[in-house]
């Protein structure tokens, strides 16, 4: 229950981040949930999204491919 809320709390810290245009800080944010939860869903989701406005798609294949694994 506290991990759920923590990750919550560091969601809304990345989603803010990224309304900002602060797209590394955000990843930072969806690194710690990712370190606690390997498979959280919107964490590995916005980490993606900025892969893919950032144009690294070969990150972001590599990423999914680690994800899915």
């Amino acid at each position: 229950m506290i991990e759920g809320l923590r990750n919550e709390s560091l969601m809304n810290k990345a989603y803010n981040l990224i309304q900002q245009g602060k797209y590394h800080d955000a990843i930072g944010y969806y690194d710690k949930i990712l370190e606690s939860d390997s498979h959280h869903v919107n964490a590995s989701y916005g980490k993606g999204l900025i892969f893919q406005r950032w144009g690294c798609m070969g990150m972001l294949w590599s990423f999914m491919i680690r994800f899915w694994s």
